[in-house]
């Protein structure tokens, strides 16, 4: 019992792992950079999610307040995001923090 437990917990860490790449590559894709400010640096956030994907809240915590604001403000024009249609890996995304570091 505590081995399929184990398989288990590892199988739903293992979706949230892509679930949050998934969620990082939304955030990448609707990211608008500058180069010249926003090179190196990086912003941690922490989002709230509803059971369809949906936003609820972006915290900005450390981080280079142009990539924050940036980060945010591409975290709510797409509006939501990928979540897994799982329960189980849902709990464990409902609230998520990431770092953005911009790509160029």
């Amino acid at each position: 019992m505590a081995v399929r437990q184990q398989a288990r917990y590892q199988q739903t860490m293992s979706e949230v792992g892509r679930f949050t790449a998934l969620i990082r590559q939304t955030i990448q894709g609707n990211l608008i950079t500058d180069r010249s400010t926003m090179e190196g640096k990086s912003c941690k956030l922490t989002i709230s999610l509803a059971p369809s994907g949906f936003v609820t809240n972006v915290v900005i915590g450390k981080g280079d307040q142009v990539v924050c604001s940036a980060s945010k403000t591409a975290i709510y024009k797409a509006g939501t995001l990928p979540v897994s249609k799982d329960p189980e890996v849902f709990k464990e995304m409902r609230t998520i923090s990431l770092t953005v570091v911009p790509e160029f």
